[in-house]
């Protein structure tokens, strides 16, 4: 009898054990497909942020992901391929196995996860070590790592491995291959948008040599025509525009300036084709002026993006202070090759190396006057509109486009078959920010741009200025440039406005890829869109600037409370915001904002192009711009 009741309580125990196994393990498997989803969704952000050129939250010209994504271990080698198509096919092949197999994995399948963890450790230490922290990766590599602890701490092997491996095997291929197609359309349509630019910029090249030619006394002459002296926001620089040191002679006919940051990868780049040019030449000087994209020594950085590239350029200015042109050049080029990066071990090492007293050259890097320099070149390049790395200029002019195959080369020697004449620095005067910016907007793309519905628009039909804004009522950028635009058309009667839905939900907008956190922003869209349905374009217009005015406490009681103090009758209010047409309207607008590219919120377009940018620190310069357009320009 004792025995029976031991055996039974034996079996008792096992079954309870099963139990919890059972349960472990399915808590398990659904901790992983958590887990591979956040992996995915991370690797495919960056992904299509690749492909599309949509501007991640964090990400954008100098931040982390975009230096991680420029950096040598962006790509793999030979192929030439992106480490984020890598991720993002590795770990749809890693789900696939998982779902297939309700979490098993197989003893070979936990090598191929432990090579991954190594892959991910190695990669989180070089963002590190490197200062290009994309928190999309780092969002990639955690999960990667939790899931693969997860799985060696809970799941027991199974065999299997062949069958699991072919899973593997067959969803890599079959996302390589769809990124593949992808990429190379994706490709062939950034390669033209870059040739376009290219062409267009060499052209003002050597047409702005060309007058300089004529005019080779007036040194002190822009290439570029300037707007009115009461339209420009600061004076214009009034030393030549050089860096501080040169390479070669004082007379040249072409005269290379380079805006960087040694943490800069693609401003590396760029420098190696400049060089490479210039000791095949003799007609050409090159200068370098610092833009470090760290709040530490640029007021325009809004964080320490590239931890140490204010010491970098100090270091350079360091020895050019104490070594003269030699000695900056052989920093300036040691800076590049360590990617802008040394430490406070590593650094005095490479100083005594060079042959300098360390204590006297970190007193002169500590030091007023270095910072200073620094802060010169800086403020020199926000008085001309420069917000990013690297920036080229050839004879005063920017060289768009340089992202093209050999861009900087083609460029030279195009300029170069024209013959121009040797001159000096002070005949390159680069047009200032509000003249730039304007710049930037001619050289977009001209993009046809459907009339949008009727009771979204104010402003005479047949303006000379066309504004067309994708934008959300809950977005504050949205908000002030809605503002300007409505002064613009207030005060002119020039000028006609279109507000087009961009709503950053992918609930209504199907060109927005992730879900937010609230479904507001579609439902002040569909709010907007069923007044003007409802009562026309002057109600619309009234609860249009409601809307904007209140984004941070809405509600759809108080927006029907609004309206019905407008006048709008509620009942056909509340039928025309659940009506499919309603949705079918914002739905439209998104689909001709992705069609556009107008994947930030707000975009706006001027006479079908884009407008990057239309504050000045700060300031709207919209109007300098209208004035262009209505100028026909």
């Amino acid at each position: 009898m004792t025995k029976r009741r031991k055996n039974g309580a034996s079996r008792s125990k096992r079954s309870k054990n099963q139990r919890n196994i059972a349960v472990l393990s399915t808590r398990a498997y659904a901790g992983g497909c958590v887990l591979l989803l956040i992996c995915v969704a991370a690797s495919l952000m960056l992904v299509l942020e690749h492909l599309t050129g949509m501007s991640l939250p964090g990400c954008g010209p100098g931040s982390g992901c975009a230096e991680a994504a420029a950096s040598v271990w962006g790509t793999t080698p030979y192929v030439n391929w992106p480490v984020s198509y890598l991720g993002l096919a590795y770990f749809l092949g890693i789900m696939a196995v998982w779902l297939g197999s309700r979490g098993g994995v197989t003893v070979g399948m936990r090598y191929l996860l432990r090579a991954g963890a190594l892959i991910s450790i190695g990669f989180s230490i070089i963002m590190i070590v490197e200062g290009h922290v994309c928190q999309y990766c780092v969002t990639t590599h955690l999960c990667n790592l939790i899931f693969i602890g997860l799985v060696e701490f809970t799941k027991p092997a199974k065999t299997g491995t062949p069958k699991a491996f072919a899973i593997y095997a067959g969803m890599f291929v079959i996302s390589s291959v769809v990124l593949g197609v992808t990429e190379s359309h994706q490709s062939a349509a950034v390669g033209v948008k870059a040739e376009e630019k290219l062409a267009d910029s060499t052209a003002q090249i050597i047409a702005s040599s060309a007058r300089d030619a004529e005019t080779p006394e007036a040194a002190t002459e822009s290439g570029a025509e300037q707007l009115p002296e009461q339209a420009i926001v600061e004076e214009a620089p009034s030393k030549p525009f050089s860096g501080r040191y040169r390479l070669g002679p004082e007379q040249a006919a072409i005269r290379v300036v380079l805006v960087g940051d040694y943490q800069c990868q693609e401003c590396r780049r760029i420098e190696k084709d400049v060089i490479r040019l210039f000791e095949q030449r003799d007609d050409m000087s090159v200068s370098f002026k610092h833009y470090p994209m760290s709040s530490d020594c640029n007021r325009m950085a809004k964080s320490r993006r590239h931890p140490n590239a204010c010491w970098a350029a100090r270091a350079a200015e360091t020895a050019g202070i104490l070594r003269g042109e030699e000695g900056y050049w052989e920093m300036h080029f040691w800076l590049y090759e360590q990617r802008g990066s040394f430490t406070n071990k590593t650094f005095p090492p490479k100083l005594r190396e060079l042959g300098y007293d360390t204590d006297e050259f970190f007193r002169v890097m500590g030091s007023e006057k270095t910072l200073g320099n620094i802060l010169d070149d800086v403020e020199e390049a926000v008085a001309l509109g420069i917000w990013y790395t690297p920036s080229v200029f050839i004879n005063g002019v920017e060289l768009r486009g340089w992202e093209a195959p050999r861009a900087v080369e083609r460029a030279i020697n195009d300029l170069a078959a024209t013959n121009p004449p040797p001159l000096t620095a002070a005949a390159d005067q680069p047009p200032l920010a509000v003249e730039k910016l304007i710049g930037d907007w001619q050289a977009r793309p001209l993009r046809t741009i459907p009339e949008g519905v009727p009771f979204r628009s104010m402003g005479p039909e047949d303006a000379s200025a066309r504004l067309v804004m994708f934008g959300d009522f809950q977005q504050s950028g949205a908000v002030d440039l809605d503002g300007y635009i409505r002064r613009i058309v207030a005060e002119r009667g020039d000028v006609r406005y279109e507000y087009r839905h961009f709503p950053f939900d992918k609930g209504c907008n199907p060109s927005i890829k992730r879900e937010t956190e609230s479904a507001t922003p579609c439902q002040t869209a569909v709010a907007a869109e069923a007044v003007g349905r409802v009562a026309g374009a002057d109600a619309y217009w009234e609860m249009h600037a409601w809307l904007f005015e209140n984004r941070e406490n809405y509600s759809e009681e108080a927006f029907l409370a609004a309206a019905e103090s407008a006048g709008i009758a509620v009942a056909e209010l509340r039928a025309a915001m659940s009506s499919a047409e309603t949705l079918q309207a914002i739905r439209e607008d998104g689909l001709l904002g992705g069609r556009l590219n107008a994947t930030k919120v707000p975009s706006l377009f001027l006479n079908g192009r884009l407008v990057p940018r239309w504050l000045r620190e700060g300031e709207s310069i919209l109007p300098q711009i209208v004035d262009r357009a209505v100028g026909g320009e």
